[in-house]
């Protein structure tokens, strides 16, 4: 069966493709990185961040490269998928200038995504800036992507504080998810 399925994330058809790389994309095993690294190719962007998915479950620091030009996807699903995919493969630690140029994202879930990814690489300042400016900014999703990174480091307490009483409740679910990463209880 997980031939077909294999062979079906090559389909003519966008939406076979779609159906068998989410399929692969959950069960992922080395065997797969093959069709993981083809589909990161896919005109179509649920098949890419399908791929992403299964690569970042199973690849390995050699797959940087073809996982690295994702992160300037015209999709923001596909570089949030290939923000986590390339910190999955040690990418933060390999290559952090890749993870900085994403600090002026568009999309607050890569630019806190990239940031967090930046607290281990020596950018922690950097990222942190980033983080700060986030937690002020009008729109509630940046807020919470901000706050929501925070946690489970040692930096920016007072924000992820602050965040409980946030009008928004998106904000205020970021500050208890933060503040229970912060604890290790999440």
């Amino acid at each position: 069966a997980m031939s077909v399925v294999m062979t079906s994330a090559s389909d003519r058809e966008q939406a076979v493709r779609r159906v068998a790389m989410e399929i692969l994309a959950d069960v992922a095993d080395q065997s797969e990185m093959p069709v993981f690294l083809e589909r990161l190719a896919d005109e179509d962007a649920v098949v890419r961040a399908a791929a992403l998915r299964g690569a970042a479950r199973v690849g390995t620091p050699a797959d940087l490269g073809s996982v690295a030009p994702l992160l300037t996807d015209d999709d923001e699903s596909v570089r949030r998928g290939a923000v986590v995919t390339f910190l999955a493969m040690d990418g933060a630690r390999r290559d952090p200038d890749r993870l900085r140029a994403l600090l002026e994202d568009p999309d607050p879930q890569v630019r806190a995504r990239a940031s967090s990814g930046l607290f281990g690489s020596g950018h922690s300042d950097e990222a942190l800036r980033t983080l700060r400016k986030m937690t002020a900014s009008p729109a509630p999703a940046w807020r919470a992507a901000a706050i929501e990174a925070l946690g489970g480091t040692d930096r920016g307490p007072e924000e992820i504080v602050a965040g409980l009483e946030d009008p928004d409740p998106l904000v205020r679910r970021a500050a208890v998810l933060a503040l229970a990463a912060s604890s290790g209880e999440a």
